[in-house]
């Protein structure tokens, strides 16, 4: 072999021999210019950006209590599914790590899974354990994810600043709710509820439970009085499960959209609309604004089973509660004055009117989809949402 093709060999051998080892880079440092009409979908709700351009869903943080955060990954365009997910949450964007040209290091991300094609996947971050994370400090998050279609497979991340280096990398911040995410105590009994932030709306997270305990065979009355059923005409499980109400009583006699009802001061009944777009939140398939959710019957892929709690239900009957809705099988109370169902089925009462009634959202243990349908004669749990 001539002293040329001797030089240009072990040059070759050197080449392979440096693109086999583990880097820790995870971006390129070729300069990559970001497009100017990406846009920052808004804190704590960010567009999901594969090859720089194309927005195939979103990241969103849902915060469950003061130091409890769910962080989704949602894939809403079909034609896409998450292969690799890699986060990383932080009080100080300083402390991400990176290399010297400042790109990240995925392989130090904190929290990291393999799919297999999935549309979603969740993690829950407990965020006392991050370094010098304080009770309202903001947070930022960055979300990466490994996509694929049928044709390709591309690099994302949730949206919102580039990182110091050279690639297109991003990460976004997120500022706590006021107020949403903190137990809520009601003024007129004391009695104390968790809530949850949904998009921008706060609901509770437990059933109501206020007013006087009535037995199944009475019929609460406009008598200036909440009268309420607790299953078995047990006040136990009113602690637990919330009260049951019938529809006049629930909406304190006054039957229009949107009112009050026995909700405390600063929160109001959901409307049928509240319900559907809760439910498209959480859904799979069908997303929030989609035709699908004005259907009668059942409706949806999994928005059941992301809203339902991880307890309570029989069988194989438990939801993941991504959501931290939070929805336990409370049964319900039958206008024929007795009490079902405790442990198969939840229903909730909207304040809007149906046809032949009020529209109500109901969860069974062996559906993962959610049913809306309409009645008047039965007690069915109440939550209620901020004005």
């Amino acid at each position: 072999m001539d002293k040329k093709n001797l030089i240009s060999g072990l040059f070759l051998a050197l080449l392979f021999l440096f693109s086999c080892q583990k880097s820790d880079y995870t971006e390129m440092d070729t300069i990559i210019q970001q497009p100017n009409n990406l846009k920052i979908a808004g804190a704590c709700n960010v567009s999901l950006i594969a090859g720089q351009t194309i927005n195939i869903g979103e990241v969103s943080v849902n915060y469950i209590n003061n130091s409890i955060v769910d962080i989704i990954y949602q894939v809403t365009d079909p034609a896409w599914c998450l292969v690799e997910t890699h986060l990383d949450v932080q009080s100080d964007p300083a402390n991400f790590f990176t290399t010297n040209s400042g790109n990240p290091k995925i392989g130090h991300f904190t929290f990291s899974s393999t799919l297999n094609c999935d549309p979603n996947w969740i993690i829950q971050v407990d965020l006392t354990t991050i370094p010098g994370w304080t009770e309202g400090s903001t947070l930022y998050i960055a979300a990466h994810a490994v996509v694929e279609n049928q044709s390709t497979t591309e690099t994302a991340w949730g949206q919102g600043e580039s990182f110091p280096g050279n690639s297109w990398a991003m990460y976004f911040n997120c500022e706590p709710p006021q107020g949403c995410g903190q137990p809520f105590v009601d003024p007129r009994d004391g009695q104390s509820y968790n809530t949850v932030l949904i998009g921008d709306q706060c609901w509770m997270a437990e059933n109501l439970n206020i007013g006087v305990r009535i037995n199944a065979n009475q019929v609460s009355s406009n008598n200036g009085i909440i009268e309420k059923y607790c299953y078995d005409n047990d006040p136990a499980n009113c602690d637990t499960y919330g009260g049951f109400y019938r529809w006049d009583e629930m909406l304190n006699y006054n039957n229009s959209q949107g009112t009050q009802g026995i909700c405390p001061d600063g929160w109001h009944i959901p409307t049928d609309e509240d319900w559907n777009n809760l439910e498209g939140a959480f859904d799979s398939q069908y997303g929030i604004g989609d035709p699908e959710w004005n259907n009668i019957g059942w409706r949806g892929l999994d928005a059941g089973y992301n809203l339902k709690s991880t307890t309570s239900w029989t069988g194989a009957g438990n939801g993941s509660n991504i959501s931290g809705f939070s929805v336990l099988a409370a049964g319900y109370y039958d206008h024929n004055r007795y009490y079902d169902s405790m442990g198969e089925y939840a229903t909730f009462w909207t304040s809007t009117t149906a046809p032949n009634g009020i529209w109500i959202h109901r969860f069974w243990d062996d559906h993962n989809d959610a049913h809306r349908g309409y009645e008047f004669g039965h007690g069915r749990s109440v939550r209620c949402i901020k004005n």
